[in-house]
């Protein structure tokens, strides 16, 4: 999950939930083992499509903070 969830440019959260939402195949071997996602599911449309919405629920201030990390020392 860490894995795709980079190669998605998502959190693992998300990554989850568009496996449950059966967006994002995935299999598990047992119950609580990880998640294990084929590589060329990640470059289906419904995945792109998916992964769309997701950035897009994203806050606009949540950006701005990625976009800019500089630390800023007070009085300077």
């Amino acid at each position: 999950m860490d894995e795709t969830a980079h190669r998605l440019k998502i959190c693992v959260g998300s990554v989850l939930r568009l496996i449950r939402a059966g967006i994002l195949p995935a299999t598990q071997l047992m119950l609580s083992a990880p998640w294990q996602v084929p590589v060329d599911a990640l470059e289906s449309e419904v995945v792109k499509i998916g992964v769309q919405n997701v950035i897009a629920r994203r806050p606009a201030k949540l950006l701005a903070f990625y976009e800019n990390k500089t630390l800023k020392l007070p009085g300077f």
